[in-house]
């Protein structure tokens, strides 16, 4: 299947753009002036570029499909730069104590590991902090189809998972093809497992059907 560009994954997950979440994990994060700011899965940008905005000195954006970037965060800022490869390859190219701020906003299921936690800690500095979203409502194993409409144009969302955990996901609009994903599901108390390990605190709050995660590495 081919990668999206950003305009296509706008349109075909258009109900998903402009919601809280967003907003919310930059609150989290507090003042990004000066800070070294990495945005995880980062999708078409808009992360990347509401730190910069934000007075971020500088960010790192990570995603294997960077064609999804705005044209013009490259052009307007220089102190943004992409790489395009996994998470577990973008951090293990990135110095250890680099990064003020890791954001990945609704992405950490198609990477969250033990060993890419740990790198990532890593690659924080002292008192950084790990933010990001994911669903807590766990799928169920037959398909759920949800329709509905924006602006008078048909949308629908199949979802559900495998018996070996992972998640199938396909997202259609009226007048494009469909698009398709797979990650993993992680249980709650999964997260809390592997992120003790790495981080001197951990906290999360539920909204609606995301819970947001602020994850601390040690001032000392």
């Amino acid at each position: 299947m081919k990668e999206l560009s950003g305009n296509e994954y706008r349109l075909l997950y258009r109900t998903w753009f402009g919601r809280r979440p967003l907003s919310d994990l930059l609150s989290h994060a507090g003042d990004l002036t000066g800070k070294k700011v990495l945005d995880l899965c980062g999708g078409t940008g808009e992360l990347s570029r509401a730190a910069l905005e934000a007075g971020a000195a500088y960010v790192i954006y990570v995603d294997h499909a960077p064609n999804m970037i705005d044209g013009d965060l490259k052009e307007k800022y220089k102190n943004f730069s992409a790489l395009k490869c996994t998470v577990a390859e973008g951090v293990k190219e990135i110095g250890a104590g680099a990064i003020d701020v890791a954001l990945c906003r609704q992405g950490v299921n198609y990477w969250f590991d033990d060993a890419s936690v740990g790198q990532l800690s890593l690659v924080l500095s002292r008192g950084g902090v790990f933010i990001f979203n994911t669903f807590h409502v766990e799928p169920d194993i037959s398909p759920r189809t949800k329709e509905y409409a924006i602006d008078g144009i048909g949308y629908a969302e199949v979802s559900w998972m495998r018996y070996d955990g992972m998640v199938e996901h396909v997202q259609a609009r009226e007048g494009m093809a469909p698009h398709c994903s797979t990650f993993q599901w992680i249980p709650p108390e999964q997260f809390t497992r592997v992120l003790k390990k790495h981080f001197v605190s951990h906290a999360s709050e539920q909204r609606r059907s995301s819970t947001t995660w602020v994850c601390r590495k040690s001032g000392r």
